[in-house]
């Protein structure tokens, strides 16, 4: 007699149930970046997940360029070149594991990472990003080793990021 009361109950409890399961499963993959972070005395303010994306994606970009030798500001056209393609490619990484928008993380980031000056290069930076994800494997190398070291950050495996870092700066600058 009461069967619809019953199921609709059961029912909002596994959606919640869901819901703190991913919640958890954010929260352990934004601890995660936390820590990477950490290991280099960076730390990002709390804030809601996508700022604290933005943040994070500008930290590790600017980690792995600083190991590469390259402090900001990026004047050099190569170099920031290379430096919003890590960007994008650390975008769609980190985004994905603090699910928030993959689009808004990556513009932004750029916009911390190069200035609202180059604003205007942020389109053809991404461009450029889907251009290299769907001919080669670059972008997958660098996300591979990125996701590398948020899983274990150790020297070695920054070192690794930088030395990609340094290929990509090499042949763009091969390139002109």
């Amino acid at each position: 007699m009461f069967k619809w009361l019953t199921g609709s109950k059961k029912k909002k409890d596994e959606e919640f149930f869901q819901e703190l399961v991913q919640a958890a499963a954010v929260g352990s993959r934004r601890t995660k970046v936390k820590e990477a972070l950490a290991t280099k005395s960076v730390k990002i303010e709390n804030e809601d997940d996508v700022l604290h994306c933005v943040h994070s994606v500008a930290a590790i970009v600017r980690l792995v360029s600083k190991q590469a030798g390259l402090n900001a500001p990026f004047d050099d056209s190569d170099v920031r070149f290379v430096v919003g393609l890590f960007a994008f490619v650390a975008s769609d990484h980190v985004s994905r594991m603090y699910s928030v928008e993959f689009e808004f993380v990556s513009s932004i980031a750029c916009l911390e990472l190069l200035g609202t000056e180059r604003a205007n290069e942020i389109r053809d930076l991404g461009d450029s990003y889907n251009q290299m994800s769907a001919e080669g494997k670059v972008v997958e190398a660098i996300g591979t080793t990125l996701a590398k070291w948020i899983n274990g950050p150790t020297d070695e495996n920054l070192f690794a990021l930088a030395r990609l870092f340094r290929l990509c700066l090499e042949h763009a600058e091969k390139s002109k």
